[in-house]
């Protein structure tokens, strides 16, 4: 945990989509991020960079 009491959690959000031109599965992992502590949570972030403005914001 950092100083200012947030964790930043990684996590993947997965999904598929049936592609009926190639009669399969389109697949998507993408890696997300967000600051979570025992009272609050930001919103989850797809690109790392946001995460970190989000975190400077909330302690300016």
């Amino acid at each position: 945990m950092n100083k200012m009491g947030m964790e930043l959690i990684t996590d993947h959000e997965r999904s598929a989509k049936w592609n009926h031109e190639q009669n399969n599965w389109d697949v998507a992992d993408k890696m997300v991020f967000q600051w979570k502590n025992k009272t609050e949570q930001s919103p989850r972030f797809s690109i790392l960079h946001d995460a970190l403005d989000w975190m400077i914001a909330r302690n300016s």
